[in-house]
């Protein structure tokens, strides 16, 4: 079953920490929405339409990943069974009820077979501790979680939360959310 992880929260709470020690445990194409917005989205800003324009990107470079063989994505390593990815790691704020409906409407587009979404709230600090006021002002709570990850985290506990997350993962102890 195609797999994609959206990992989401505040700026500063942890979100690409969390994403690389994820990546550690499982093969994944890696999209991390601040490289993307250097990037593919550097005409975009911060207002709320062109957040919701980066989050549907975001979900249409995902779904792209799900047909992409994987040598091509990562690094350009060989990879000998050359096989399409499985899974797609998705790491961004993700402010907004839209920003996460636009987000899986890209996803649809780009992807019409079922999709197993896995959505990873980072709760791990404040909207008064967030350096981006503007930010944490729009961010909305996600009520749809799967996997939620509160409180101050050493990277130790980090760590942990990332293997049991990744066991969970793999061997399907999630509920499936299909693309319709």
């Amino acid at each position: 079953m195609k797999t994609v992880i959206v990992v989401q929260g505040l700026p500063g709470s942890g979100k690409t920490t969390f994403s690389k020690m994820l990546l550690k445990n499982f093969k994944a194409a890696y999209l991390n929405a601040d490289q993307i917005r250097a990037t593919i989205s550097n005409d975009l800003g911060f207002s709320h339409r062109d957040r919701c324009l980066q989050a549907y990107r975001l979900g249409k470079i995902a779904a792209v990943c799900l047909d992409t063989p994987t040598n091509i994505i990562n690094d350009g390593v060989d990879d000998t069974n050359y096989h399409l990815n499985t899974i797609v790691l998705v790491d961004f704020i993700n402010p907004t009820t839209k920003t996460r409906g636009v987000f899986n409407h890209g996803l649809r587009i780009g992807y019409s077979l079922p999709v197993r979404r896995i959505d990873v709230w980072m709760d791990t600090i404040s909207k008064e501790e967030c350096g981006y006021k503007d930010t944490a002002v729009m961010f909305e709570p996600i009520d749809t979680t799967c996997y939620k990850i509160s409180g101050k985290q050493s990277l130790e506990s980090l760590e942990s939360v990332a293997l049991n997350f990744s066991l969970l993962a793999l061997t399907n102890q999630f509920d499936m959310v299909e693309q319709q």
